[in-house]
């Protein structure tokens, strides 16, 4: 690789600090990576390609320039990828970067169980079979008794004969009761052919409706114009990027060089972006992204990494090609 220049001595002094040396005048990241990368003979263009990072983030990292690095859990990854392609000490850099954002690596907590004495149990754990059996008799002998109150308080079902032959008796003892006359039934047959035709009218009024609207329905299907009508269009140029359950980070820059996106994106949202293509693209998280140009899905297979990170151009075409 190519050097930029020899180290001198602040870069030496850089590379092993003087203890004595108190808080404000220790390294920092950036310049323990820019010192180290110089006196190893790395060129900056090509430690970035070996570390599979944009030059943007090398010169971000050398520069402390944490804003652009994001979120401290994607800092910390692109230190210590950095640091071990120049061969970097990444515990240092790690160190002197937690020192300056007051972001401490997260150290996992294992809740302990307490521990019980063997052979030593509570007079509750004892018990408590004793305390279930007591409680399920009572329920079943709430319920059995509920049921007996309930049967003892209905009632006996009346028998029909009973209740005709109480009627009878006291249509009987009524004075001056008139017994009621039986009207002559109506004629079946008649019935039957009223019924028929009513049927044949409905059936004939329901089929002249289905074939009404079946006619609609078949006139507006062959119409291509209210097909397209009916359709959104998606302008040919729009881009939209949506995210899964993770957030990502998301570079796009259109064909003049501006940045239409350049930030980490929240779990669940969507980009929507309207520029000049071709567009250059930085994904990282690819695994999870849904993206469309112009409405179709594209595969960010063929330009995603082992470190699910998709890197390439959007052509005017639709046309994905690597970078």
């Amino acid at each position: 690789m190519a050097t930029e220049r020899e180290p001198d001595n602040a870069t030496a002094d850089l590379l092993q600090p003087n203890p004595a040396a108190n808080q404000r005048e220790l390294p920092t990241p950036g310049q323990i990576l820019r010192a180290t990368r110089i006196q190893g003979g790395y060129d900056r263009d090509e430690a970035a390609r070996a570390a599979n990072l944009g030059v943007s983030i090398v010169m971000a990292l050398e520069a402390d320039d944490f804003a652009t690095l994001g979120l401290p859990v994607y800092a910390r990854g692109y230190y210590r990828r950095y640091a071990k392609v120049i061969r970097c000490d990444a515990d240092a850099v790690l160190s002197a970067y937690e020192r300056m954002t007051d972001n401490p690596s997260p150290v996992p907590q294992i809740a302990q169980r307490p521990s019980i004495p063997y052979g030593r149990s509570s007079s509750l754990q004892r018990y408590l079979p004793v305390l279930a059996l007591i409680v399920v008799g009572l329920v079943v002998a709430y319920l059995f008794i509920s049921a007996a109150d309930k049967n003892a308080t209905e009632p006996a079902p009346e028998r029909d004969n009973d209740r005709l032959a109480r009627s009878g008796d006291a249509q009987e003892s009524t004075p001056g009761s008139i017994k009621p006359t039986l009207a002559p039934l109506p004629d079946p047959r008649r019935m039957v052919e009223v019924d028929m035709q009513a049927a044949l009218q409905n059936e004939g009024s329901a089929s002249s409706d289905i074939a009404s609207q079946s006619g609609t329905a078949a006139r507006e299907t062959s119409d291509p114009a209210s097909l397209q009508r009916n359709v959104p269009r998606v302008p040919p140029n729009r881009l939209e990027i949506m995210t899964g359950p993770q957030a990502a980070w998301i570079e796009v820059l259109d064909a003049l060089g501006e940045k239409l996106a350049y930030r980490v994106v929240n779990p669940g949202e969507t980009l929507v972006l309207d520029g000049d293509p071709p567009y250059s693209i930085n994904l990282g998280m690819a695994h999870t992204l849904t993206v469309r140009y112009g409405g179709q899905l594209m595969n960010l297979q063929p330009i995603t990494d082992s470190a699910s990170r998709a890197r390439g151009t959007i052509a005017a075409n639709g046309e994905l090609l690597p970078r």
